[in-house]
């Protein structure tokens, strides 16, 4: 009987050295999944403040364009009422060097 108890000492105590060389290992992928999980915390931190700024950027280049829309309006406004006024103009400039001839015409 012995033999028996000696064997089966010597599995337990090879199965509890292969479950601590186990526990090690597992420890260790541990610690890298933990150190990962640091690391990819920082990234969507860094991540987050970056989108943040994009979408402040991108408020204030939407401001601008409308702005910039306004302005354009307001200027295509001005530049039809001088087009307006010029073609008046030359059209009474027309009416003018007609009257003009027919005056130098007539006289001479």
């Amino acid at each position: 009987m012995l033999p028996w108890a000696i064997i089966l000492d010597v599995m337990l105590v090879v199965l509890l050295i292969a479950t601590i060389i186990y526990a090690l290992m597992l420890n260790r992928r541990l610690a890298l999944l933990r150190s990962d999980g640091v690391k990819m915390e920082d990234f969507i931190q860094r991540l987050n403040s970056a989108s943040q700024r994009a979408e402040a950027a991108l408020s204030g280049i939407k401001m601008t364009a409308e702005n910039a829309q306004d302005v354009m309006a307001e200027n295509a406004g001005k530049a039809a009422a001088l087009r307006d006024e010029l073609l008046f103009l030359i059209d009474r400039g027309e009416k003018l060097s007609d009257d003009l001839a027919v005056i130098l015409t007539a006289g001479g």
